[in-house]
């Protein structure tokens, strides 16, 4: 387990001058923080790994929604997919600097900035609904001394 993950990330806004929010410890490895608001949930996310895949799962309804933000860099690639467990449910991505492609069960993302947050919206209407989120992050097709950039920056939590 890397030791204060969260650094990184906020060497990261410091160098970039992004407005963040304050990271906590967490015993899951993905998990930079987690806010807790009126009807919605936050949950601020890095996958350190490529090829990595995260399966999360919750209840929302009502006015209740679960936001994920996935932390992704230059080149990154994800594929979200959405499965309702009790109920229908729905999913909304959303940031700038990205490039989306809806498949018929997925949805890819592709970062095309330097960095980003990706909001990964969970909502149901009316009634509650139980839903598994399937992220998967692939392998990056960025340019060597980017991506080594990107990797010193996220490493440094390591040291």
């Amino acid at each position: 387990m890397k030791k204060w993950p969260h650094l990184s990330i906020f060497l990261i806004s410091c160098l970039f001058g992004y407005s963040t929010v304050a990271y906590g410890q967490s015993e899951q490895n993905y998990l930079l923080r987690h806010v807790e608001d009126v009807s919605r949930d936050y949950f601020y996310i890095h996958l350190y790994e490529q090829n990595s895949d995260l399966k999360l799962s919750g209840m929302v309804g009502g006015e209740h929604q679960i936001h994920y933000r996935i932390l992704g860099f230059l080149g990154d690639q994800f594929q979200v997919s959405l499965e309702s467990v009790d109920g229908i449910t729905y999913v909304t991505v959303d940031a700038e600097g990205l490039v989306l492609n809806d498949n018929e069960d997925s949805t890819d993302i592709k970062v095309m900035w330097d960095t980003v947050w990706i909001d990964i919206a969970v909502s149901a209407s009316s009634f509650t609904s139980d839903f598994i989120l399937t992220i998967k992050k692939s392998t990056n097709d960025i340019p060597l001394g980017f991506d080594l950039f990107n990797r010193f920056i996220v490493n440094l939590g390591s040291l």
